[in-house]
């Protein structure tokens, strides 16, 4: 399990899991989560991979001392339940 940096080459997969785990009263517009991520660098936008597929997201604000708001973090339905979420929390 890899966290990387959100890039463009993962927007597709990115966008749909984040469009299929929360519900739209809980989302900001995309557009807008990019925006903050360039406005400002404790913002992070990122991509959990697994053998180069997109196994879930992360999008937190870092604070000091090594610490994290985390504002969304989410799976990919097809592999929810066989403790992805667990190894990505532990990454």
């Amino acid at each position: 399990m890899t966290l990387t940096n959100f890039n463009i080459n993962d927007e597709t997969n990115w966008q749909k899991i984040y469009l299929n785990a929360f519900p739209a009263h809980e989302r900001l517009p995309f557009e807008t989560l990019q925006q903050k991520v360039n406005d400002n660098d404790q913002i992070k936008m990122l991509t959990f991979k697994s053998n180069d597929h997109v196994a879930g997201i992360l999008f937190l604000v870092t604070l000091a001392n090594d610490k994290a708001f985390i504002l969304y973090f989410a799976v990919d339905t097809t592999i929810r339940g066989k403790g992805i979420g667990s190894q990505m929390l532990y990454a």
